[in-house]
């Protein structure tokens, strides 16, 4: 076993050169804060969280990526009523990363801009889009052409509720993994 492990880790960091684009997928899971727009106490979640991306690498310290993301379905009670939220976002973002061991490993932060488009169903329906900022830490590791990751973004954004007028100040947490691959 302490073979194997030498030998992923010497093909890791002969193969963990960084340049040029990837596309890459990932899964996990949001929370959502409404700014308690929505009672919490049946707050639950549906499913999982995907996102898809299409970004490049500058060089081992920067990268560029677009993005789409579907977040979790959210159920809660407003108003009296029961309502299902539903949110996913298209931004761009830039990642700053920190490779360590041999450029095998990194940190990496994400920093960026997003429209994130909002969906309630209840008996009045609502939905609206608002621009948003994201912030991210995570950790990568790479090899051979692929990166797989694990992180953490916050994604801050306000919207305005079509019944009341009033203004609410959300935000989306995400956990996830993510598997890249470049080309």
């Amino acid at each position: 076993m302490r073979i194997l492990l030498v030998t992923l880790l010497f093909l890791s960091a002969l193969y963990a050169q960084r340049a040029g684009p990837y596309v890459g997928a990932s899964y996990g899971v949001s929370f959502y804060d409404s700014d308690e727009r929505v009672s919490k106490r049946d707050f639950k979640i549906d499913s999982g969280a995907p996102r898809f991306t299409l970004g490049a690498y500058i060089n081992e310290s920067l990268s560029m990526e677009i993005d789409y993301t579907y977040y979790n379905k959210f159920y809660g009670i407003y108003e009296g009523g029961k309502v299902v939220e539903s949110f996913y976002s298209m931004g761009v973002t830039v990642l700053p990363h920190l490779p360590f061991y041999h450029d095998t490993f990194d940190f990496f932060g994400r920093l960026g801009i997003a429209q994130v488009f909002w969906v309630e169903t209840n008996s009045r329906s609502n939905s609206d889009s608002a621009g948003a900022y994201i912030l991210g830490i995570g950790l990568g590791y790479k090899i051979m052409d692929y990166t797989i990751k694990i992180g953490y973004d916050l994604t801050s954004f306000g919207l305005k509720d079509s019944n009341t007028n009033k203004s609410y100040d959300m935000r989306l947490d995400y956990f996830y993994t993510a598997i890249e691959v470049k080309f």
